[in-house]
């Protein structure tokens, strides 16, 4: 105990000197004036001499102990350490605040390239509904188309119908009468009658194969008009399902971005 006592008071009064001589007591130096002692004790005995001596600065007023040069010494080392301080303080709020800036500029970066996506996104689904519009409106017209030559159709083979029905007519009339010889120009116009609507017939049957044939053509434009039209919705709900994913994904980092600026802001 009473060596310890000893080592105590020693290590004060190395330390006052090495103070009074403008050095920072640290328990190497000690040491070394001291010529032995542990550097347990030695830095248990320092650290109350710290101790103490802020208190003996606070009594110095009224009660002066201290010698000017170890004051001295002592407000040297205390605005080494306020200035020590101050770097460290501006070192680390520089180091936040080119955190700050770097997290700025990659948000205002990712910002950016999100708009551009989202931009080109709008421009696909913009292209599309123009497309699939067209598709719908010739999908009509092709309806409209249909219906014409259905009904065209319809009035050539009912026409068809009654001419070939007429022919059959008057070619029973001739095979059943017989006619006097005085009416030979008669009989002569009339097989040119029969004759004309006969090739009318042929050129109404040849119409209403045209027409048929047309008419399948519209029909498989049509269905083909339906299909593009599906297509071109499938691709559009495609489309606003990526755009809906990405802007959540736009948003969920954007929230990200604001938590760490605001983490760093802190830390600052």
């Amino acid at each position: 105990m009473n060596n310890r006592s000893s080592t105590r008071e020693k290590v004060y009064q190395v330390a006052d000197e090495l103070l009074a001589q403008g050095i920072r007591p640290t328990q190497q130096n000690v040491r070394d004036q001291l010529g032995s002692g542990s550097l347990t004790t030695i830095n248990s005995a320092l650290n109350g001499w710290w101790q103490s001596l802020s208190e003996r600065l606070t009594r110095r007023n009224s009660h002066p102990e201290l010698p000017d040069a170890v004051l001295g010494a002592a407000n040297k080392l205390w605005d080494e350490a306020l200035a020590n301080a101050e770097f460290r303080y501006q070192q680390r709020l520089n180091e936040a605040s080119d955190v700050v800036a770097a997290q700025r500029q990659a948000d205002a970066d990712e910002i950016k390239q999100l708009k551009q996506q989202l931009s080109v996104q709008q421009n696909q689904h913009h292209e599309l509904m123009q497309r699939y519009d067209q598709a719908i409106e010739e999908g009509a017209q092709y309806q409209r188309q249909l219906l014409q030559t259905e009904t065209a159709l319809v009035k050539a083979d009912a026409k068809c119908a009654d001419l070939s029905r007429q022919l059959k007519q008057e070619q029973w009339v001739q095979a059943n009468q017989k006619m006097p010889t005085s009416d030979t120009d008669a009989m002569f116009d009339l097989k040119v009658e029969l004759q004309v609507k006969d090739n009318k017939i042929k050129y109404l049957e040849d119409l209403i194969d045209k027409k048929s044939k047309e008419n399948g053509e519209l029909v498989a434009a049509l269905k083909s008009a339906e299909l593009d039209a599906i297509k071109q919705q499938h691709r559009l709900e495609l489309v606003i399902a990526q755009q809906d994913a990405r802007y959540e994904d736009a948003q969920a980092a954007l929230a990200d971005c604001k938590k760490a600026l605001s983490l760093a802001k802190s830390k600052a």
